[in-house]
């Protein structure tokens, strides 16, 4: 998906770097929530993970 919104090709450095990073994000939230006593809700998680790698500006 990003490839095709960019133009680039999937395998590309300009691909690839943000498409780990949300990835990574992703994981650490669910991670986070997991080790919880009283979870957080998972979407607001998700939601908060990019914001604070500044990705949704991109």
């Amino acid at each position: 998906m990003p490839a095709a919104r960019t133009g680039r090709p999937a395998d590309s450095l300009e691909v690839r770097l943000p498409t780990g990073a949300v990835r990574d994000a992703f994981t650490a939230a669910v991670e986070h929530r997991a080790a919880q006593d009283e979870p957080e809700d998972l979407l607001a998680l998700t939601r908060r993970a990019p914001a604070f790698q500044r990705l949704d500006e991109l």
